[in-house]
């Protein structure tokens, strides 16, 4: 193939490329299209973000407030149901304080319109009922009758005469000593009365119904199911606001007794409610508020809804406005494009005026100023081709020398004659693969080992030839073989040091190999008289003038090093009279290798 061809089939080639990137340009999409979809996304994008953010702070702040809430109209009701607690409280205070006044025997009727009036002044007491220390009934605001021994094993009776300072609550549940089975509750205390001069000591016993804790419900609202419990010391239900048939009131019930007090933030059947349990005043028990937020997630969702709806708004008026702008940026992109592929189809036109934006222009202008480097590399690249072939062909006479074959062949033929078959074995074997990795089916670049295997089996060969007055040895570092090098780079050194240092004396080589700051460092030495300073200074002078035709093979590995690898390649000598030489070879690390 000749350089016109060669020149020929890269451009080729290059027409090929270029047809090939203009079938991947079509696949994707154009500028206008890319920058309304990345304006689409970006404000999707930060949209989310700002949705999360939002709908985080506006969950957070509905949650603390909706639990505010629940807390006031808590303190609210309990603050109710106190008053209606005291205001008993406050009326049996009133009896006793009445009943001190007046005598048993000689006012029975005052005392006992006292009780019946008091009885029928509040719609919510069911009886009042006066009974002296032996359980015998004294008075009652309604007609009933207990046996004294029964009402004396009775807890609130029991309970009032041992602590006679507080009043006592009882449930309907953990009493069964009431008059009337009131529906309600029972409250019981120590009762003085005078009773022919004398103070005794009684109880008075009232049975309450529900009525006004129902009235003290309506004036609450704790939303579609909220709800109210009483639960006395035994965490037995002693009220509930709602029939206690339902469900979620079964779950409340179940999970306050679980709890001691405070507030809490549940989800009972599929509802987010807020629960806050406290202890009712003067009575041991608790009261259990649950406040209805709504479904779980409602207002999540609605948000969402709302969010998306924003979110949709936003995605498609970035969409017109990405359009709009991409479309005044793309246009002097299209016009750009169109005249590349103009010039790509082989126009002679070569400048490509472009007017818009300042990034475009510049764009533009290095176009035209890439072109005019190109004409001007187009010109000399026949010439650079001519350059490459004659030093691939100085490599191949390196490689293959004739006269190393000649001299290697009569060897074989000297030993056969002399009935050496093993060395004859040695040395075909040694040659078979000498030049099996010189040619290594083409390649330019081959492994480090191979190219000291290379060397090993030219030393082989040329141990037996030169009938042992040459000898050898190999340095190298493990690590330098995993890297890759130009082959036939040490073979031509190790021939130099052979031809040179053998004289009368037998000569030894030796070959290293090591890395130092990322570079693989060669080096061959052989024992002799040496060179001096001057003669080494011109070798290197000649080595790297291109101008002059001596040092033919120490100049190819420069020039094929520094072609390759640049100014980190190196090429030097160094000697000590009659003691060495050593040729040093310097070339950057490299991993890969040719195909």
């Amino acid at each position: 193939m000749n350089d016109k061809s060669h020149i020929n089939d890269t451009i080729s080639a290059s027409e090929q490329r270029k047809r090939e990137m203009e079938r991947e340009s079509q696949k994707g999409l154009n500028i206008a299209h890319t920058l309304a979809v990345a304006a689409g996304v970006l404000v999707c994008i930060v949209f989310l973000i700002t949705s999360i953010v939002v709908s985080y702070a506006v969950s957070e702040n509905t949650h603390r407030t909706v639990k505010t809430q629940a807390r006031e109209i808590n303190k609210q009701i309990v603050f109710n149901y106190e008053q209606y607690i005291q205001s008993i409280i406050q009326m049996a205070n009133y009896m006793q304080y009445k009943s001190l006044n007046y005598d048993f025997i000689d006012n029975n009727q005052e005392l006992r319109d006292l009780f019946v009036g008091s009885a029928e002044s509040r719609s919510d007491v069911f009886s009042l009922v006066l009974v002296d220390g032996a359980g015998n009934t004294k008075l009652g605001s309604s007609q009933g009758h207990q046996n004294p021994k029964a009402i004396r094993e009775a807890l609130w009776f029991q309970a009032a005469l041992a602590n006679q300072e507080v009043y006592h609550f009882f449930s309907p549940t953990n009493t069964q000593q009431s008059f009337y089975w009131s529906p309600g509750f029972i409250i019981s205390h120590s009762f003085r009365y005078s009773e022919g001069g004398v103070e005794k000591f009684g109880v008075l016993l009232v049975e309450m119904n529900h009525d006004k804790l129902e009235l003290l419900k309506e004036l609450t609202n704790l939303g579609p199911r909220g709800h109210i419990l009483f639960l006395d010391d035994q965490d037995r239900l002693v009220y509930a606001s709602v029939p206690t048939n339902e469900a979620y009131i079964k779950e409340t019930f179940r999970r306050a007794v679980a709890e001691d007090f405070g507030s809490y933030s549940w989800t009972i059947d599929g509802r987010k409610v807020e629960v806050n349990i406290n202890i009712l005043p003067f009575t041991r028990w608790r009261i259990v508020t649950s406040y209805d937020v709504g479904p779980a997630g409602q207002l999540s969702g609605q948000i969402g809804i709302l969010l998306g709806i924003i979110l949709l708004g936003a995605v498609i008026t970035a969409i017109i406005v990405g359009l709009a702008i991409s479309k005044r940026i793309s246009k002097p992109i299209d016009a750009l494009r169109a005249g590349m592929d103009e010039i790509a189809a082989g126009s002679k036109r070569r400048h490509i005026e472009i007017h818009g934006q300042r990034e475009i222009v510049s764009l533009a202008n290095t176009f035209n100023s890439m072109m005019e480097e190109n004409d001007r590399l187009t010109a000399t690249l026949l010439e650079e081709q001519k350059q490459k072939r004659r030093t691939a062909m100085t490599a191949l006479q390196n490689q293959i020398n004739p006269h190393f074959l000649y001299n290697t062949l009569d060897s074989v033929v000297w030993l056969a004659e002399k009935h050496k078959s093993e060395s004859v074995i040695k040395m075909v074997t040694a040659l078979a693969k000498f030049f099996r990795i010189g040619i290594s089916r083409g390649r330019s670049v081959i492994g480090v080992s191979e190219e000291l295997a290379h060397v090993r089996h030219y030393l082989e060969i040329q141990e037996i030839r030169y009938l042992d007055r040459i000898s050898y040895a190999f340095e190298v570092d493990p690590e330098v073989e995993k890297y890759h090098m130009i082959k036939l780079l040490l073979q031509p050194i190790v021939e130099n040091a052979i031809n040179h240092g053998l004289s009368d004396e037998p000569v030894h080589i030796i070959i290293r190999a090591r890395l130092e700051h990322e570079l693989l460092v060669f080096s061959v030495e052989n024992s002799g008289y040496g060179i001096t300073e001057d003669r080494i200074c011109e070798i290197m002078q000649k080595v790297k003038d291109p101008s002059t035709k001596e040092g033919v093979g120490l100049k190819n590995i420069y020039q094929r090093i520094t072609l390759l690898y640049g100014e980190r390649a190196d090429l030097s000598i160094e000697s000590e009279l009659d003691e060495y030489t050593r040729v040093i070879l310097r070339i950057p690390c490299r991993v890969e290798a040719d195909a």
